[in-house]
């Protein structure tokens, strides 16, 4: 299969689905990194200067969670990646309002990587 041409941060604290989504990023996707927090993916947008094509997010994390992170994505002039948002099905409700107001797209744990990996192929071909 010939990777997608987009760069991804993919943000979970969860240590083994993070490394599940990075063994599969790693065959999909031409350019990935991968952040174990909130903070730690804030760091390497302000500070390090990354700005990937899509984001994926966890929502519920300690310290900056997922909606920090959207909200200090979106204060970045000309910066506008698209977000996938990973969340657990009974926190769907909390974030109804968000999703209504941005173009984020939402995928519920666990994850079904195939979903992602057909997102990522629309988001390339626009």
């Amino acid at each position: 299969m010939e990777k997608i041409n987009l760069s991804v941060l993919f943000v979970e604290d969860d240590k083994l689905t993070r490394e599940y989504v990075h063994k599969m990023l790693d065959l999909t996707v031409k350019e990935h990194h991968v952040a174990s927090d909130g903070k730690e993916a804030v760091n390497m947008i302000v500070n390090e200067k990354y700005l990937p094509d899509v984001i994926i997010t966890d929502l519920k994390m300690p310290g900056v969670n997922g909606l920090d992170l959207i909200s200090l994505v979106e204060k970045i002039e000309n910066y506008h990646p698209k977000i996938l948002l990973i969340t657990g099905h009974s926190e769907i409700e909390t974030i109804q309002e968000l999703l209504q107001s941005h173009n984020i797209e939402v995928f519920q744990k666990p994850i079904d990587f195939r979903d992602i990996i057909n997102c990522l192929k629309n988001i390339k071909n626009g």
